[in-house]
């Protein structure tokens, strides 16, 4: 991924989604 803007949005999906499935 040479694309910074890429990266950013994947690390924030990758984080949005380990953040979902942990219980609350």
């Amino acid at each position: 991924m040479s694309d910074p803007k890429k990266a950013a949005l994947f690390a924030l999906q990758v984080t949005a989604t380990s953040s979902s499935s942990l219980p609350q």
